[in-house]
């Protein structure tokens, strides 16, 4: 323990200003023995002529005047010593107090864990030294004062330009507090607060310095736990929202020095919220994690890149020379993100669409950068998947008018404003009528006929799409069974089913429930699916497949060729036809290699007992040429055109008829 000891520590024995009535009564006690004497004499003079009764006088007189000073001796005494009694009990007490309060100071400091020290303002060696530098600095309290050095010794190398200016604010203000990293003996770094005061003397001359060193290590690491929950994203350990507008600021800065450009690019994950329904939000974080680790390949690292949520992120690209360099990396992304994705669900495709704004080209803020971006990222998501776009000007209105279509969409089917066209389907050996597709219609009240093309992208990036599908396939069977009801012949009635929709976990329920509603009997109806979709984690869609397959309704694949299947998987799969996207009916009749695959599909479908419907049928000869490769079915504006169920009934009738 170390306490530090002063000349005034001790307190004297009697008070100073004791002395000074002892003077007085000195003084009073000589006025009063001189005057008695001076008097008494002459009284004894005058009162007395006898010789002998004048000694007698002269004797009792003096033992009169000694009995009265030792009366008065005694009392002073016994004044004195009771005062000098009280004085010492009260010195007694003062050095008992003093002593507890030593002894209260010295265990409050060994169990503080803040370190007291106190040295010579001249670099001297410490006067001071509280038990917790041990605790603190990992060293003795003998060790730290053997060494005047230690203390600056100890401190991290990127830490030791704070000891000057410490040394200025100490001469400015008279005290001064930093905080610094020191590397223990055992090279454990810890982070320190130091809050030194500097004592000047009577003079103002500056003597001692005297200061508190506190282990603020878990603040600092609470601190930096905080900092980080705020501003960055747990799952994928990158900057997020709040932190964007830092990052674009700074590149910004550098780029003004330095005459170069910053590009910003907004990409968004294609389908993640569809991949959070079908596989659940754990196979979706594995999803953004593995995406976020392709990103940072691209780049090397993750510090320019943030995670916006939702499957979006923003990439800040610095010291760009020009925007080629932008759309060069912009691409590499996209071809990364666009291989599959093995996650525990199984391999996952998903792909993504983004869009790229140029400092100083397109914006001059980091606020506007960023929204330029924004714009370009939905041009590039009206295009399609794996687009990207750079900024233009125009885009801003092409925006706008997407926002109000979005906002318009959301009230088409409370206003019913949707309805569904039909187009026939044609047995090619017979051309007998034997089903038709329901394909939905916007009529705007302002607009019109809105088309298909427009709407339907983003009822689907917007998640209305399940509900607009819902719609369909009760409208759908409804009007199936009032055909029917007419006496009209019986057809199959194929409703498409969207990405979203067949991926939710309700699409049985609500095929069942419209099929009851309308009163239709299941083998009517036909739900059309994509290639991708299904295969886009394949093992989950064959249960959603068989659950539709024991419901009774028929199942077709759309777009056929234009995915990914597997044979083995299509083998697997429940479905009841195949049909022959148009791209490769059109191309059949010029390229060798379009009517191969036509070729090749009929094929696989019969041995495989599935039927073939080829969508998009123009001509003669493109009919001539399916009939050759053996197709069933077939659709396309050469039989018919899509129609509202109203004039799709006469066209049945007629057909009936002849």
């Amino acid at each position: 323990m170390f306490i530090l000891k002063t000349p005034h520590s001790e307190m004297p024995l009697m008070p100073s200003r004791s002395l000074l009535p002892a003077l007085r009564i000195t003084l009073i006690y000589l006025v009063v023995a001189a005057l008695w004497i001076v008097l008494s004499d002459r009284v004894v003079d005058v009162l007395v002529e006898d010789h002998d009764r004048y000694m007698v006088m002269q004797t009792w007189k003096g033992w009169f005047f000694v009995g009265v000073t030792a009366g008065m001796l005694f009392l002073l005494v016994r004044s004195a010593m009771a005062r000098l009694r009280n004085e010492m009990l009260k010195q007694q007490l003062l050095a008992t107090e003093l002593t507890a309060n030593r002894s209260a100071q010295s265990q409050l400091l060994e169990v503080l864990d803040d370190v007291a020290w106190m040295r010579e303002v001249n670099g001297g060696p410490y006067l001071f030294l509280s038990p917790a530098i041990a605790h603190v600095y990992g060293v003795t309290p003998e060790a730290f004062m053997q060494d005047a050095d230690y203390w600056f010794n100890c401190i991290h190398p990127e830490d030791r330009a704070i000891p000057a200016g410490k040394r200025v604010l100490l001469e400015s203000q008279g005290w001064a507090e930093f905080e610094y990293r020191i590397i223990r003996p055992d090279q454990e770094v810890r982070w320190i607060r130091d809050r030194t005061h500097l004592l000047r003397d009577s003079s103002g001359q500056p003597y001692r310095l005297i200061g508190i060193a506190s282990d603020i290590t878990l603040q600092r690491q609470h601190a930096e736990r905080i900092h980080r929950l705020a501003n960055y994203e747990s799952l994928t350990g990158l900057p997020n929202r709040a932190m964007v507008d830092e990052l674009v600021r700074v590149a910004m800065v550098e780029a003004r020095q330095y005459g170069q450009r910053v590009g910003v690019i907004n990409l968004d994950i294609r389908s993640l919220k569809d991949i959070n329904d079908s596989y659940g939000y754990t196979v979706g974080d594995e999803v953004l994690r593995g995406c976020a680790e392709r990103l940072r390949g691209v780049l090397g690292n993750g510090e320019n890149i943030a995670d916006l949520g939702a499957g979006e992120f923003a990439i800040i690209l610095p010291r760009l020379v020009d925007g080629a360099q932008a759309g060069i990396i912009g691409q590499r992304m996209l071809d990364e993100l666009a291989r599959p994705l093995t996650v525990s669900a199984g391999e996952i495709r998903i792909g993504a669409t983004l869009g790229i704004s140029l400092f100083p080209v397109d914006a001059e803020t980091p606020i506007a950068l960023l929204q330029t971006a924004g714009l370009a990222l939905h041009d590039a998501k009206a295009r399609g998947p794996g687009q990207m776009s750079f900024y233009q000007p125009e885009m801003n209105a092409s925006v706008a008018e997407r926002v109000a279509l979005v906002a318009d969409l959301h009230l088409a089917l409370e206003h019913n404003q949707l309805e569904l066209h039909y187009q026939p389907q044609v047995c090619l050996n017979s051309g007998r009528l034997i089903g038709v597709e329901a394909l939905m219609r916007w009529r705007h009240p302002q607009r019109g006929l809105v088309s298909p093309a427009q709407f339907i992208p983003l009822a689907e990036a917007n998640g209305l799409i399940v509900a607009m599908g819902a719609w369909a396939l009760h409208e759908a069977c409804r009007q199936c069974r009032a055909w029917q009801q007419a006496g009209l012949p019986p057809v199959v009635v194929a409703v498409n089913i969207s990405a979203l929709q067949f991926r939710s976990a309700g699409l049985r329920d609500t095929a069942a429930a419209a099929l009851a509603a309308a009163g239709l009997e299941a083998r009517w109806l036909e739900l059309e699916v994509t290639e991708s979709v299904i295969m886009d984690g394949a093992e989950r869609m064959l249960d959603v497949l068989a659950e539709l397959r024991e419901l009774g309704v028929q199942l077709s694949i759309d777009d056929f060729g234009t995915g990914y299947s597997s044979l083995a998987y299509l083998t697997r799969f429940a479905v009841n036809k195949l049909k022959i996207d148009q791209a490769f009916v059109r191309g059949a009749l010029v390229r060798e290699r379009d009517a191969a695959i036509v070729g090749i599909i009929v094929q696989m479908a019969k041995l495989m007992h599935l039927r073939v419907i080829a969508e998009g049928v123009e001509t003669p000869e493109q009919v001539a040429m399916l009939k050759h490769h053996g197709c069933d079915e077939a659709q396309g504006f050469l039989y018919a055109r899509p129609m509202p169920a109203a004039q799709l009934e006469d066209f049945m009738r007629e057909r009936t008829a002849a």
